[in-house]
């Protein structure tokens, strides 16, 4: 006879085993949401990058007309600074994009555990 040490030893082992299965649960959830988070991330990086990318054709046009302006005479200079400084800008814009889309998919990346496989 061991006063009940058998009956304790396996409630306590079903214990554990339902922990564990809500602790894998718990994991599995967090994960799906961060993967749908991390792809929501990427969707609006990407589309940010794309905006900032046609956002600098256009600004690289417009210096190039405001340049051609001012040689003709037809604009002044503080014309033709403007649309350069909108172009920078514009290039400012397109990198932090780059960088922020990057960003996502090395997230991505690293909640897939592929990151050092590329």
């Amino acid at each position: 006879f061991d006063f009940g040490s058998r009956k304790t030893s396996k409630q306590m082992a079903a214990i554990r085993k339902q922990q564990s299965r809500r602790d894998r649960l718990t994991t599995e959830l967090e994960l799906k949401r961060s993967l749908s988070e991390a792809v929501t991330k990427i969707e609006m990086a990407l589309d940010d990058f794309q905006s900032a990318e046609t956002e600098l054709a256009l600004t690289r046009e417009t210096e190039s007309i405001e340049q051609t302006r001012f040689e003709k005479g037809a604009a002044d200079l503080n014309d033709l600074l403007y649309a350069k400084a909108r172009n920078q800008l514009a290039l400012s814009r397109s990198i932090t994009a780059r960088y922020s889309y990057q960003n996502c998919r090395f997230y991505l990346d690293y909640l897939l555990e592929n990151g050092e496989n590329k």
